[in-house]
């Protein structure tokens, strides 16, 4: 049956990827898809990539410069592979989402089969391989691999790095990261020197590529020599000298965070480069972010067993201190699972179910604290972040599942049911991936307390045509805190609907709460609002503030220079109006303006007389 195995297995993952990843295909790029990628031009100039090697400086400045978000360059220098495979996308087909998500799906299902193959590895030749003493059971044990893929293909946690356009870094940076796990494994057990060496060359080369499609890939040198140690049964001197190769590379990420962060700060700080990802102006975030991260290990396995709540943009309050009830109690929970875990790790009788438990959550634990530790990320809890430690979980829990002592009915039984409720879960949570709409109503739901769910859903509704559902949604927002870019988006609505006084009061509200990274949104809206209201003098401040921070708003440049022109300010809305073409060059609103700039000077000038 094992000739059969994989074909079969093959068969039925493509069967699955067409009936739930399928539908997906033309869904539209949603939240970061629009920052990282549709309104990202540094991954779109192929100079971008050249200039990784020869001018550094002025990619690692590039967001910052042109008043973009700093994160995009960071991302762009820390995941080069990543951003490639999205430039070949846009070359092929633009911004077109259905080709860029096929690439992510193929991924995906490569991933399942990579699963598949390390599932093999490691149960048929380590200390989790033990038969029960039964034939039935050892022949469903020889079924944990294929369970295991499915598993890791099926279960709704993975579908974000799968459907989310963005979150490709994840996925192929675990399909690399796999493939050099097993590359890995593949030259301990070669025999003949010339394989070996290709083996271990090819791991180290796949390992190399994680890195560069996401920092996660930081911990595969270490995993591999823990699975070494305490899987597979190698002597620590032996693991340390197969993974030589693989540990060299450990340094790589460490020192490239730093190589940004003193770009972008002008100096070289460690502190800086940890805390490079967020922008928090809380000193204590990090240490708020690191206790946080005991209850959230916790939520994240409860989502692989019951994956019910899943969510985009989760509502987690932070645990500020050593001595709350919440991180006594999640701490508590881990130390009585690691005293659990080695009391029953010292039993041989009870390693034949235990020993992958022991597996999945030893792989569990080192991919994870990339991503949940030590150094702060903008969310304390993001699905996509368990997509590497879901595959550690799922060959551990398939080989337990198939090894516990149970009718082998009953064992079929509770496999199958699983796969069936996780494929009908993944299925349900596909849909809701739909429209932007589907997805900040969804989230909107599950965290009601969330800002930012609020002003996703009304920017939502604002571009599907449904400006009174963006009206109560931007208020919302405003109702759990007053921030810059709801009184911008509400303004903005208010616009649309010709409402331009309540536009203004809302806009004159947002000015209180300045200084922010969106102010540049709200001065826009406030000074539409004051034209729109008869008051365009009151208008010329904010737009020439506007253009202090970007010279290259268009919409800034014609609206000042037409304040200019009914203010009967003709020489200076010519200024206004050159300008702009100088960034716009030939841009037909900007030349009829400077037409209409001259023309009332030359009239002025023949009303003055000689």
């Amino acid at each position: 049956m094992k000739r059969f195995e994989l074909p079969v297995l093959l068969l039925l993952l493509g069967m699955l990827a067409a009936g739930i990843f399928g539908p997906t295909l033309p869904y539209s790029p949603v939240f970061d898809d629009e920052v990282y990628l549709v309104a990202n031009p540094i991954f779109k100039d192929p100079k971008s990539f050249a200039n990784l090697f020869l001018d550094f400086h002025n990619v690692a400045t590039f967001a910052s410069r042109n008043l973009l978000d700093p994160d995009l360059s960071t991302n762009f220098i820390m995941r080069p592979l990543t951003y490639g495979t999205f430039h070949l996308n846009h070359l092929l087909g633009g911004m077109q989402p259905r080709g860029y998500r096929l690439v992510n799906i193929c991924i995906h299902l490569a991933n399942a089969l990579l699963v598949w193959r390390l599932s093999r590895i490691l149960l048929q030749t380590g200390t989790a391989s033990a038969p029960t003493g039964t034939g039935d059971s050892f022949c469903l044990r020889g079924l944990a691999p294929s369970l295991a893929s499915l598993l890791f293909f099926l279960h709704p946690l993975q579908l974000e790095s799968a459907v989310y356009l963005i979150q490709r870094a994840t996925s192929l940076c675990a399909l690399f990261y796999l493939l050099g796990l097993v590359c890995h494994f593949q030259a301990n057990a070669s025999v003949r020197r010339g394989p070996r060496l290709g083996w271990r060359a090819a791991s180290i080369l796949s390992v190399f590529a994680a890195m560069l499609s996401k920092e996660s890939a930081v911990t595969a040198p270490v995993l591999a020599v823990a699975l070494d140690i305490l899987v597979l049964g190698a002597s620590a001197g032996a693991a340390l000298r197969n993974a030589a190769g693989l540990l060299l590379l450990v340094p790589y990420l460490p020192l490239m965070l730093l190589k940004v962060s003193a770009a972008q700060a002008g100096g070289l700080s460690a502190v800086k480069a940890v805390n490079i990802a967020h922008t928090s102006p809380d000193p204590s975030y990090a240490l708020h972010y690191l206790l946080s991260q005991t209850e959230v290990w916790w939520r994240y396995i409860g989502l692989f067993v019951w994956p019910s709540s899943l969510n985009i943009d989760p509502d987690l309050r932070p645990i500020l201190s050593f001595t709350e009830p919440r991180f006594l109690l999640a701490g508590t929970g881990w130390l009585l699972l690691l005293v659990g875990a080695l009391t029953f790790w010292r039993r041989p009788q009870s390693r034949v179910w235990t020993a992958p438990l022991f597996l999945a959550a030893l792989w569990f634990a080192l991919t994870l604290l990339p991503d949940s530790s030590f150094v702060p990320l903008p969310d304390l809890l993001a699905e996509h972040r368990t997509y590497i430690p879901l595959a550690g979980l799922c060959i551990g829990c398939a080989a337990a599942l198939l090894a516990c002592p149970a009718p082998p009915l009953c064992t079929v039984a509770v496999a199958l049911t699983a796969l069936v409720a996780l494929g009908t879960t993944s299925v349900a949570r596909g849909r809701v991936w739909s429209t932007p709409v589907a997805l900040w109503q969804d989230t909107a739901l599950k965290s009601p307390g969330k800002v930012r769910c609020w002003l996703n859903l009304g920017a939502a509704y604002y571009e599907a045509g449904e400006l009174q559902r963006a009206e109560e949604a931007f208020l919302k927002s405003l109702q759990i805190e007053p921030t810059v870019p709801g009184a911008s988006n509400l303004a903005t609505v208010y616009l649309k609907l010709n409402q331009p006084q309540r536009a203004l009061a809302i806009a004159l509200d947002g000015l209180r709460l300045r200084p922010t990274g969106y102010d540049r949104l709200l001065l826009a809206a406030l000074g539409e609002a004051l034209i729109r209201s008869g008051r365009p003098g009151e208008a010329v401040a904010h737009y020439e503030e506007l253009l202090q921070m970007n010279p290259s708003i268009l919409l800034a440049s014609h609206n000042l220079g037409h304040c200019h022109l009914q203010l009967g300010q003709f020489q200076l809305a010519r200024e206004v109006f050159l300008a702009g073409l100088r960034h716009h060059p030939n841009q037909p609103n900007l030349l009829s303006g400077l037409a209409a700039a001259e023309a009332g000077a030359n009239s002025f000038k023949l009303r003055l007389g000689p």
